[in-house]
Parts: structure tokens; sequence; C-alpha cells
């Protein structure tokens, strides 16, 4: 909580618990708010025109899915501040979409990527504004229109007719997750093949999928500040700029966008892809790009979140997964092609990693 001398405001808060983004907004907000200040939570409609009624508030956050429910917010007295589309006759302080877009894009450029797919949510006003902003900064970078790939349908297909070295920005991070499943159903892989980036940053989710997600954080604190700040001015009789968009910081890299071969990190990596039923030690692939292994070790857990050997298992035991639809392939068969040498090893590193058998889950 912020210490200040402001006197007492209540201001009304319209939020939806079960979005992500509203839930972290509210605790920033919390987290922020001035001592004389009161954040009145609305959770419908009936008691938001009562609360009118009685004038209970100063001002107000409102973040409506559907403007006409809430038509009192256009009559209210005092300031309001709409953190979504809507009430543009008010003050709107949203995340920047298109700005997103360039980060996405940034960062899949700077991780060598060649060609470029975006999987939006048709018909969502900010899915298009991430989308152009994607776009445009690929144009700017010399990318041809051509090498995009857009995508709002059938995803299996879509994914299965994407080039190698295609980096991907998905327009939150459900459909990001969802991707990373597709690509490994069809066996592609990811980050060589493929690179993912998200939006939300929904942590523990993003550090948990195989691999780790690479995601753009809603920029809730910078929005937080920015609710406050304003309504200060407005308090004070002062005015604000009526549409802030709030940009977004670097992408919060992890393992699904780690780069094409290109780079010599991502080079070891897909080496180490292709070569699972060797044996392999991390001495040999610094070796390989000319690193001492201290530095190599370094560089790889900042590329892909973890050390090699704990990559190298996620590789060897996602490879024995599909390999596991085979039902006529034995265990040891399997473990052998995946590079654990043995049933007995490929089912301890399964044990540890998922709490069950490889027999069990083919069951």
């Amino acid at each position: 909580m912020i210490e200040s001398s402001h006197p007492a405001r209540r201001v009304g808060v319209h939020l939806y618990a079960n979005l992500h983004f509203h839930l972290a907004l509210w605790r920033e907000l919390g987290a922020m708010r001035p001592s004389t200040w009161s954040w009145i939570p609305i959770t419908d409609v009936q008691q938001f025109e009562a609360l009118i009624t009685r004038r209970a508030f100063d001002g107000l956050v409102v973040a409506a899915d559907d403007p006409h429910q809430w038509q009192s917010v256009t009559s209210f007295p005092g300031p309001v501040i709409s953190v979504s589309d809507h009430f543009a006759e008010r003050i709107r302080i949203r995340p920047d979409d298109q700005h997103a877009g360039c980060r996405a894009a940034e960062h899949l450029l700077a991780m060598g990527y060649t060609s470029f797919g975006f999987a939006g949510a048709a018909m969502t006003p900010w899915s298009s504004r991430r989308q152009d902003g994607f776009v445009s900064t690929l144009t700017a970078a010399g990318v041809q229109p051509a090498q995009l790939h857009v995508v709002d349908g059938d995803l299996d297909a879509w994914i299965l007719g994407l080039p190698a070295g295609c980096g991907v920005f998905a327009t939150n991070d459900h459909l990001a997750i969802g991707l990373l499943h597709r690509a490994w159903a069809s066996g592609r892989s990811v980050p060589g093949q493929l690179g993912i980036v998200g939006v939300d940053n929904l942590e523990p989710i993003c550090t948990q999928t195989d691999p780790p997600l690479s995601s753009l954080a809603l920029p809730v604190g910078a929005m937080a500040r920015a609710i406050i700040g304003s309504f200060s001015e407005l308090f004070a009789g002062r005015e604000v700029s009526h549409d802030q968009r709030i940009r977004f910081e670097p992408v919060c890299a992890r393992g699904s966008s780690a780069g094409t071969a290109a780079h010599p990190i991502a080079s070891a990596h897909a080496w180490m892809s292709s070569h699972l039923d060797q044996s392999i030690a991390v001495d040999q692939l610094a070796a390989m790009v000319d690193l001492p292994r201290r530095s190599f070790d370094q560089q790889f857990r900042r590329r892909y979140g973890c050390s090699p050997y704990r990559e190298l298992t996620r590789l060897r035991l996602a490879a024995a997964r599909r390999l596991l639809d085979d039902h006529e392939r034995s265990i040891d068969s399997i473990a052998a092609a995946c590079g654990f040498g043995s049933a007995s090893r490929l089912i301890a590193a399964w044990r540890r990693a998922f709490g069950t058998t490889p027999g069990k889950e083919r069951r």
C-alpha cells in the first residue's frame, strides 16, 4: 500500500474474477492503493445500480464486456477508467496489443527464425491488433508477407504445413499451449523446427509445459500505476490522456522459442535432439560448439531455462512417449532407441517425471 496525503476516496472496481488478467490487475491495485483510498468490488449490474443511486463512489474502474448492460456508467458524474475497448468517451487504460506483436516479432527474429506464423482468435479486436504489430515489425525487418502464415481455423493442418525454422506468435498462452501439444503429436520439434511465443505468461503453467513456454507478461503493474496516477490527477481537477496504451516488457524467454540451429547453443541442441539413441555428455556438446563447459552450461540455461542434462532427459522422455503409442514396441526397445540404455532406467526416469510407469501409461 502506498502512503498518501490524498483525501479519502472510494473507487468502485468491476473486474472479472475468472480472468487471469483481471485477477493480476486486482492484486497490483491492492498492493499500490494509496492508504486513504478504498477499492469497492462491483460484482454485478444490480449492485452497481444500487451503489450509484447512493453515490457510493468517487470514481470507477470498469471492464464491462457488454456495455449495454452498464448504461449507468455513461451518466456517472465522477471519473471513469475503462480497462477494455468499451466506453471510449471515458478514460481508457489498456495493454498496447500492437506492441505485444512487435515484442514477439523482435524476439523471434533475434532467435534466428526465418519464416513466421501467427495463430489468432477470430473476430477479436485485441487479437487483430497483436497480429498487426507482429506483421508490421516483420515487414519493417524485410520479411515478405508470403512468409507469414495466419490461422484462425484448423490448427492441426496448419501446423503440419509450417516450414522448418518457423517462429509462431500465438495470441495467448491457451492457444500457444495447444500449439505445443499439436506440434508434439505431429512430430514437429519445438524449438528445433518451430518456435512458439504466447501472451499472458501464466505461471507456473508456462514453466511446466514441454518445453517451457516463452510468453509476454501482461503489463498489469504499469496499468495499476497508470490507473492510480490518472485518478490522482482527475480527483485534483486536472486532465489526463483519454486513451493510454501500456507497453509490454520483452518476452520472458524459455525453451519453446530457443532458436534455430544458426545459434551455436541451438546447434548443439539440434544435434542432441537427433542423436538421442547415443551416449551424450555435456562436455561433448560444449566441445562441439567450441565453448568451455562452464560457459556452455550458462548459455544453455539462459536459452532453454534448464541444464543441458535436464533438457536431454526431457527430449528422451518426449521421444519415448511418442514411441509408446506403437504397441508393437517393447519397453526395452523404446529405452534403447531413446538413449536410456535399459528399461529400468527409462522406468525410473519416467516415474520421477510423471509419477507413474510407461507400462501403466500405455494401458
